[in-house]
Parts: structure tokens; C-alpha cells; sequence
């Protein structure tokens, strides 16, 4: 038995729900990273009664309050995938000892096999005519490793070391980037190589759009 689960997605949300319609999560503690996570949940056959967490924002964030909320003595059971950073698991077995949480992957990220020629297909026929880059917007780390060889072959990302989005007659599109959260914009930056132009305060997209407008 566990005295908590954490989930950070929705697709650990789908896997409970995968698991059958009879279990009874009401009496199930659920720590969530966001609302809409805890939307999710709330949808379940017989929800849980008591999530936590949901203003987190990031899984950072979710992992300190974890570690405020929960005891040494409770078993914390995390849903993951397979790309799931390390930081959850990592400050929570800091702040609450190695033997509290057990990780347990239940979904499995895969790619879109054609994604590069979807691409191209929709955006033929789109032109720039307004003069203003196009805002891309990463969602996860695994997503960004997924699509960035294609993106850089149609668009010329501002401040990227090795585009000139100004260059006269340049056939590439410039772009800004924008990242769901503080992870995926770190992977953006230090793996990918990208400049970040905008990360909104919160998951959500009221912020998202707050942000991309202030830019």
C-alpha cells in the first residue's frame, strides 16, 4: 500500500484511468503539478477526494511542497514515463529519505514517425507577408529532441549562433521560442541550442498567451 501518488501528467491521469473502472481513488492522497492535471483526475470513475500540490506549476516546485507536506514514515508512489527528468524523484528522496518513493513508468513517449514531411505539407502555401516571426512552442524536453532537426530546416530561430533570421532572401522562416516551463526551456537552451524568448509563469494557457503578448 502507498499513502500518496504523485503524477505530473496526462498521461499518468489516462493510465489510472486505464486501470479499471471499478478501483475507488476517493480515498487515494494525489499530489498533481498543476489544475489541469487535477481536472484530469477529477474525471476519473469514483476521483480522489484529496489533491495536493496543484498550484505547483513545475515539478520542482510540486517535489518542495511534497517534501513539506509528507512525512518520512509515508510511501509516495510516483506514475512516470519514459522521459521523465530526475528532479521530482531526486528532491523528494533528499528531503524525505531514499526508501519513501517508488517510480513506476506506466506511459511511454514515441514521436510521429512523418512528422518532418506533415510539416512541410502545412506550410505550404503560408507566408510571412507581415514581417513578424513565428512563435514555436515546446511543451516537453522529449517533443524538443523529437522535432527540432525538422523545425531548423523551415525556420531560422533568433539568436541561434549559426541563422541570420534578417538575411535578405532567406528561404527559412523566422521564428521565436517559446517553452511550457523552466525544464523544457533549460533543455531548449543547453541541449538543443536555442535561444528562449518566453516561459509564462504558470503550465497554463492563459499564461502562455500573457507571455507570448508581452514579448
Amino acid at each position: 500500500t502507498v499513502d500518496g501518488v504523485i503524477v505530473t501528467s496526462a498521461r499518468a491521469v489516462e493510465a489510472c484511468a486505464n486501470a479499471g473502472a471499478d478501483i475507488d481513488w476517493r480515498g487515494v492522497r494525489f499530489y498533481v503539478v498543476g489544475p489541469a492535471t487535477a481536472a484530469q483526475l477529477a474525471q476519473l470513475p469514483n476521483p480522489p477526494q484529496d489533491v495536493r500540490g496543484t498550484e505547483s506549476g513545475t515539478a520542482e516546485r510540486l517535489a518542495r511542497y511534497i517534501v513539506q507536506d509528507a512525512t518520512r514514515e509515508e510511501k509516495l508512489l510516483y506514475l512516470t514515463g519514459d522521459k521523465n527528468s530526475d528532479t521530482l524523484s531526486r528532491v523528494v528522496r533528499e528531503g524525505l529519505g531514499e526508501g519513501c518513493l517508488r517510480e513506476l513508468g506506466v506511459y511511454a513517449t514515441r514521436g510521429v514517425r512523418d512528422f518532418e514531411s506533415t510539416l512541410a505539407g502545412a506550410l505550404q502555401g503560408e507566408t510571412d507577408d507581415d514581417g513578424e516571426p513565428w512563435w514555436i512552442v515546446f511543451f516537453a524536453p522529449s517533443a524538443a529532441a523529437h522535432v527540432a532537426p525538422a523545425l531548423v530546416t523551415h525556420f531560422s530561430f533568433l539568436g541561434r549562433d549559426d541563422c541570420s533570421p534578417c538575411q535578405t532572401g532567406s528561404s527559412l522562416r523566422a521564428a521565436r521560442v517559446a517553452a511550457i516551463g523552466p525544464t523544457t526551456a533549460d533543455y531548449l537552451r543547453d541541449v538543443v541550442g536555442l535561444r528562449v524568448d518566453a516561459v509564462p509563469e504558470a503550465p497554463n494557457a492563459d499564461s502562455l498567451l500573457f507571455a507570448l503578448s508581452c514579448k
